[in-house]
């Protein structure tokens, strides 16, 4: 594997106890552009030559089958089962497939092993499989929650395995290579094969007509000016809240509120935006727990205001109606024009397709106009590659990592942010803007187990309990021991 060696030192790893902000502390600079990230634009421009297809193995394989195991959010990146549909990113995923095949003489066998909610059944059956001594997956595309558990475990194998694959290259996303893993070691990547990442960055929507009637200007100029703060957004969520049924309480299926999510995410989306703090890589390469800090503690303060003194509506994942899921509930309420914003993804835009009101996109807010950049969550359940202990064929896997990046990068990335994302899901040329903003501005995360951020903040909010401090001390044993491990899987020989 051809590879980078220099380390950023003091890089943020973590914004909080889940997340590993990929950018340098003090600068707050983007995952995009010359700072890291994807080396071209974010806007999906790309080199059109060919000459990427140079550095791929002269030799074919002779049709050997190359087993691709994905985890449950992975699958659109690679799986498509019923070939050409007509459907944009469909035959973009299928046609790159096939001519990764013909150019290597081999067959991808992608083993799909459920969507979302169904749970991860990828992870057990590759510890299954280790633990048999049975060589039968080569390649592991799963969520970084179950990456980084697999790298801890010793399951996954060092990049330097790989030989045609080349981090260089514009196909690999630098700031994951460097920042999400540690000392001199790699052992796992994002490369444009895994598109859904953009798809997987955290953004928010707003309901333009509700805007309209409270008389409340769109975002936009805001978001270019750089005075999309938490206080202007704040100020949003309070005026937004109304009980239009008129009986003294405020419920989501009555009433407006200024702003609404998922709460399994939205809390950690808004504490990224802010930037907080908790990890960070030291001197040595390898992460290093901090104690929080006062802006820390204050962020996590502003958040849980947001739901217990400014009306925004937080779904404890109890509350239903319509029949609707609890992931729906949120979702439905702005949909039928009674919350002014929502925090989202790309990826679910589609249940937005049939909504009446028109809706735009913005970032989540910063912390305040001093903060340089916008600062935006690419999910832990976002796709990340890496090769199996028990790969049968190192060099056969690497060959086809790197045409699969190559390819995704020609023909797949520009058709997913181009197509889909700035023109299919979205309502104006303002939105359009505002996805590259977003796209320029992503963080990325560390998965921990023993630092469960979703599971911190619907622990908290709903019992409007803000002492962040406390937690940390009661926590920071167990944070420790698990970086620790984290650190042993990076020192072994």
């Amino acid at each position: 594997m051809k590879k980078k060696t220099s380390i950023i030192i003091a890089v943020m790893l973590a914004v909080l106890p889940l997340f590993a902000a990929c950018t340098n502390v003090g600068q707050q600079q983007p995952q995009g552009g010359e700072n890291g990230g994807p080396k071209e634009t974010a806007s999906g421009e790309r080199n059109e030559d060919e000459t990427y297809r140079e550095i791929l193995p002269d030799n074919k394989y002779d049709g050997v089958a190359v087993n691709i195991l994905m985890g449950p959010f992975a699958w659109f990146d690679m799986y498509v089962p019923d070939g050409e549909t007509g459907e944009t990113m469909n035959d973009a995923v299928y046609l790159r497939n096939r001519i990764v095949e013909e150019r290597l003489g081999v067959e991808l066998n992608v083993i799909f092993t459920g969507d979302e909610f169904g749970g991860d059944r990828a992870a057990p059956m590759l510890i299954n499989a280790i633990k048999a001594g049975d060589n039968i997956y080569d390649i592991y595309m799963p969520s970084q929650v179950s990456m980084l558990s697999a790298v801890r475990e010793g399951y996954i194998a060092e990049f330097d395995k790989l030989s045609w694959v080349d981090l260089e290259k514009p196909w690999w996303d630098d700031h994951v290579t460097e920042h999400l893993n540690f000392g001199n070691k790699v052992y796992f990547g994002v490369s444009d094969t895994n598109f859904t990442n953009l798809g997987h960055t955290n953004l928010m929507l707003f309901n333009k007509n509700l805007f309209g009637k409270e008389n409340i200007p769109y975002p936009y100029d805001l978001v270019r000016s750089g005075d999309w703060t938490f206080d202007a957004f704040a100020k949003i969520v309070r005026d937004g809240r109304r009980d239009l049924d008129g009986d003294g309480s405020y419920d989501i299926k009555d009433d407006q509120f200024g702003f609404s999510g998922w709460h399994w995410a939205v809390g950690p989306d808004l504490y990224t935006g802010m930037g907080g703090i908790l990890v960070v890589k030291g001197a040595d390469g390898m992460p290093e727990l901090t104690l929080a800090t006062q802006k820390s503690f204050d962020i996590f303060e502003r958040i849980v205001a947001v739901f217990n003194e400014y009306g925004g509506y937080y779904n404890d994942g109890r509350v239903t109606y319509a029949g609707l899921e609890v992931f729906m509930v949120h979702r439905q309420s702005f949909i039928d024009g009674r919350t002014l914003m929502i925090d989202e993804r790309p990826i679910y835009l589609d249940f937005y397709r049939g909504m009446q009101d028109d809706f735009g996109i913005i970032p989540h807010p910063k912390y305040d106009s001093y903060q340089e950049n916008y600062l935006q969550l690419v999910s832990s359940v976002g796709t990340y590659t890496g090769v199996p202990v028990i790969c049968k064929d190192f060099e056969l896997a690497s060959a086809v990592l790197e045409a699969l990046a190559a390819e995704s990068y020609r023909s797949v990335m520009p058709k997913y942010y181009e197509t889909r994302l700035q023109i299919k899901l979205v309502r104006d040329d303002e939105s359009a803007d505002m996805i590259d903003i977003i796209a320029k501005s992503r963080v990325c995360s560390l998965a921990l187990d023993s630092l469960d951020a979703p599971t911190v903040f619907t622990s908290m909010i709903p019992k409007n309990d803000a002492n962040l401090e406390s937690f940390f001390q009661r926590n920071e044993g167990k944070i420790q021991a698990e970086l620790d491990k984290v650190i042993e899987a990076y020192l072994a020989d």
